[in-house]
């Protein structure tokens, strides 16, 4: 069986390299903005998120580098292969602490 050359599946998958399609169908009839689905991303938002969040919360953002860069690592270590050391658990309570006394915007 030979699809319609307007049938919405004759038509080629978007592409992030080619975000234009040169010929566009409609979409009024798939119901695709009933549910919210953007036509070209899909189930993911039509933006890409926020790399840093606004400068209200620059003090988190900098709490947050801090620990990434110290390669900050705590985590519930039931598992005995995987076992936290006393100077990660450490540096971890300091974070915690110093964290605490971060204020909120």
């Amino acid at each position: 069986m030979q699809l319609p050359q307007n049938h919405i599946l004759a038509f080629p998958r978007p592409s992030p390299t080619c975000p234009h399609l040169e010929r566009a169908f409609d979409i009024t009839t798939v119901a695709a903005h009933d549910f919210d689905v953007d036509p070209r991303t899909g189930f993911m938002p039509p933006d890409p998120p926020i790399a840093r969040l606004p400068a209200d919360w620059a003090s988190w953002e900098d709490a947050l580098d801090r620990a990434i860069a110290s390669r900050l690592r705590v985590a519930d270590s039931s598992d005995s292969s995987d076992s936290v050391d006393p100077s990660d658990l450490e540096r971890a309570s300091q974070w915690h602490t110093a964290l605490r006394e971060v204020s909120f915007p």
